[in-house]
């Protein structure tokens, strides 16, 4: 378990594909040098909750058409509050401290740029669901 925040960055995968040499808004640094690998490295928990949900629900996710799943994903767990609260809370929880200080002085922007990143990597992912 990280002690310190030097742990807590170090512990975060690379993603290589961030050229950082590129002009960036702040917003944009913190999305691919914070969000980015914590959205990464949290992927098999996100994979789990969303499998988690969609047993609660009786796996209708699988008797729904292909092109309703996405639909069906998004208000099962962006439109629910708690659902996409608690998918938040697993991106926060992995935060720094001076990240999760930048976070709350742009949260509702940053509330949206997680909800959008987690959604495309959960739709990405559509073949690991149960």
């Amino acid at each position: 378990m990280p002690k310190t925040t030097k742990d807590r960055l170090n512990i975060r995968p690379v993603i290589s594909t961030i050229d950082m040499d590129k002009e960036m808004t702040l917003e944009e640094q913190f999305q691919n040098v914070t969000l980015r690998p914590i959205l990464k490295m949290q992927h098999d928990l996100f994979i789990a909750f969303v499998n988690s949900e969609i047993t609660k629900k009786k796996n209708q996710y699988h008797q729904i058409r292909k092109e309703e799943r996405e639909s069906y994903l998004s208000q099962l767990l962006f439109r629910n509050t708690k659902n996409a609260e608690l998918l938040r809370g697993m991106v926060l929880g992995q935060m720094a401290l001076s990240e999760y200080k930048y976070y709350l002085q742009h949260e509702k922007p940053m509330n949206k740029r997680i909800a959008s990143m987690l959604k495309k990597r959960i739709m990405d992912s559509q073949a690991e669901l149960v």
